[in-house]
Formats: structure tokens, sequence, C-alpha cells
């Protein structure tokens, strides 16, 4: 069996190729000069994508399925791991899939917080949180499989249209809070509420809470270290609220409202509450410093909303609404409903930017120690929604 024989049996195998293409893929392996420009021919055609071709070129195709998933592209990483566009075979959809990094998913506190956790998320049933669809452990990696939302994200439209509009800021910021409360009422918190964590679906009509899946679950009574460490920062620190820097273990629901009114205050002034700075030194502001009025930035702001929003990033969490939904409720007047189309910026580009023959082989050159290829630097798609590891 040659080498042509050898690519098309694997993906047929794989099940990256369906079966109605595999003898057209037979016929054109065997037309090729190389493998590398059989598999770039493949994506030219929209059956491969960049990802695929180079993980195939090296001999991993293996390393495109994960349980029952085959990976297409890479959305995004994080701390926890890298997510990637996914196919569920079985049912027929595209979903976002998050991979638990190497250095973690060998240690059995992760193993166990990663599937006990993602038990609660499965519990979520909203319009505005992202849906959990299945998560798993194969002989490689721990996996999350999340439902995809192919809009972008709010972070890619404040840097493109900020300072938004004040109703659309608004409903934004009001859906976001409806979702969070039912997160509350699950037993979670998230944590790390910020605008690139909240997906815009329906042409940017509906907004959904991302990276719920390891969210923390919510502890009472949770008592205070006898032996205080240093800890990482957990949360972003333009959006992470004054309890959070000091403990993220011991933070409330309030800590969610406090990161999403730093979002739509992004959203108003065109900047975060604390602009410049390390990221320590912003950490630090959280703690003791108040940001600039919002009604200098936004002359335009109607009475009554500064209120709501120093009151949602209070530095004191008894000052906070009681609830996320009390919070929504405060913001539902100044909020207005989006029609057929929010904005241009919505649509994300499905086009596939595809490698040249040259591209495979300088793509390929990274060692990445048995994990999946990191395809960062491939001709990709204009990501939507990059859901965070």
């Amino acid at each position: 069996m040659n080498q042509t024989d050898t690519l098309t049996n694997l993906m047929a195998r794989l099940g990256i190729l369906p079966a109605g293409r595999i003898a057209e893929a037979t016929r054109l392996e065997r037309l090729a000069p190389n493998p590398r420009a059989f598999l770039t021919d493949l994506v030219r055609r929209g059956w491969l994508t960049p990802l695929q071709a180079v993980q195939i070129g090296r001999n991993r195709g293996h390393h495109l399925v994960v349980g029952r998933y085959v990976l297409l592209e890479r959305l995004g990483a994080g701390g926890m791991g890298r997510v990637f566009l996914a196919r569920d075979p079985g049912l027929d959809r595209v979903v976002a899939l998050k991979l638990v990094r190497l250095d973690r998913r060998h240690c059995p506190t992760i193993r166990t917080r990663f599937l006990r956790e993602f038990l609660f998320a499965a519990r979520l049933n909203h319009e505005n949180v992202v849906h959990s669809h299945d998560a798993g452990i194969d002989h490689r990696a721990l996996y999350l499989v999340m439902e995809f939302v192919p809009g972008l994200d709010l972070a890619r439209v404040i840097a493109s249209e900020a300072p938004l509009a004040v109703g659309r800021a608004c409903e934004y910021a009001r859906q976001a809070l409806l979702g969070l409360q039912h997160i509350h009422d699950q037993g979670m918190i998230h944590r790390d509420v910020k605008p690139s964590n909240l997906g815009l679906a329906r042409g940017g009509r509906t907004v959904k809470i991302l990276d719920v899946g390891l969210a923390r679950v919510q502890r009472n009574g949770d008592a205070p270290s006898r032996k205080r460490r240093r800890r990482k920062l957990l949360g972003s620190p333009d959006y992470v609220a004054p309890e959070q820097v000091v403990d993220s273990r011991r933070v409330d629901p309030r800590a969610d409202q406090y990161a999403l009114g730093c979002t739509l205050y992004h959203m108003l002034a065109g900047h975060v509450p604390f602009p410049g700075g390390t990221a320590s030194e912003k950490a630090k502001q959280h703690l003791t410093a108040v940001a600039r009025s919002i009604e200098e930035l936004r002359p335009d702001l109607p009475a009554g909303l500064g209120d709501v929003l120093r009151r949602l990033m209070s530095l004191r969490r008894s000052a906070r609404f009681a609830t996320a939904a009390e919070a929504a409720a405060a913001l539902a007047p100044y909020a207005v409903a989006f029609g057929d189309s929010v904005s241009s910026v919505q649509k994300a580009d499905s086009t596939i930017s595809l490698p040249t023959t040259a591209d495979l082989p300088t793509l390929s050159e990274r060692s990445d120690q048995g994990s999946l290829q990191d395809s960062s630097s491939l001709p990709n798609r204009t990501a939507p929604v990059a859901h965070r590891g």
C-alpha cells in the first residue's frame, strides 16, 4: 500500500473524510505529485481545514480525534487549556471542545474537579448561557464539549465600535446579568466575567456567557487558610472584583456583578476602568481606587444610569445589588431591544484562508512533545467567538 492510499485510508478510518468522498480523494491522491500537494488541494476544496492538513501531514492525524469528536480549527487558549472547533459525527453538529492542558490533566485533583464541576455546568439551561454538552477522558486528554457560538464576542465588538450606544451597552449587560443569575441559582460563580467571555449570537442580539464549564462551585462557610500563600490572580486584572484579588476562593456571586460592571464601563467609556499599568498595578487599583466618573466620559448618559453602574462596581460587596437579577432589573429602563440587525461587525467571516504548498512544512516545524500541534500561526478563518481555555 503506497503513501497516497495510506492517507486516504487514515482519513476515512478516523472519520475526517465522509464515505462519499473517499473514492474521489483516492483518485486525487494518486494524481498529486506529493502528499503535501494533495493535502493542500483538499484544503482548497474545503474537505480539510488547515489544522487537519498539518496534523495529517505530520502523521498525527489521530490527534484530531478526541473521544467521538473530530477537531476542525483552533478557537482560542487560556489558563486551563486550548479550545477547538470540532464536529460531532454522531449528532452531525459543530461544537466547541476544550482540552485541559497537558501539565494539568494527570493531576488527580484537576481531574476530579474537572468532572465534578462539569456536572454542575451541565445543569445550566438558559438562553444567555452557553450550554455544556459532554465531558470525558480519553487516552490523551480531559475534554469538555460546549455549544459553539458562531458570532463574535463582545471584546471584538468593543475594539471595533467603542464606545457603544447607551441602550445597546445596557442591553448586553442586562442579558449577561440574567445569565449570571441562572449560573448563581445553580450554585456556581463564574469568576471571569469579561467582554471576551460574552459571546454574541443571533446576529448580535443575544448574549451568551462563555467559559462556564470550570466555574467555581459555591461553598458556604469557607474558612480562611491558616497558612497564607502567594496565589496567582484568578480572573482578568481589568475586571476583577477587589475581594477576588485578595482571595479568589472566598468570593460570592457579587464578584460577578463587579466584573460585569467593569465590562459595562468599558462599553460606555471605550476603555477599561483603570487603563495603563501592569496587571499587578491594575489589580491593586481595584482594591482601593474608584474609576473616573462615567458621566464625565459620557455626558449623554441618562440620569440614574451612573448610579446603577457605581453600585455594580462598589468596592464593598454589601453595597452591590442583592442578586444579578435585581441588577438586571435596574438596567432594564436604560436598555434598548435589538431589531433584526445590530451591527455589520456581528457577521463572522466564514471563509478560510488556504495554505499554499510551501506553507505546510514551515507550519509543522514546532515540536509539541506529544500534544496537539500548535496551529496558532496557521492560515485560519476569521475567528468567531474566541472561546477561552
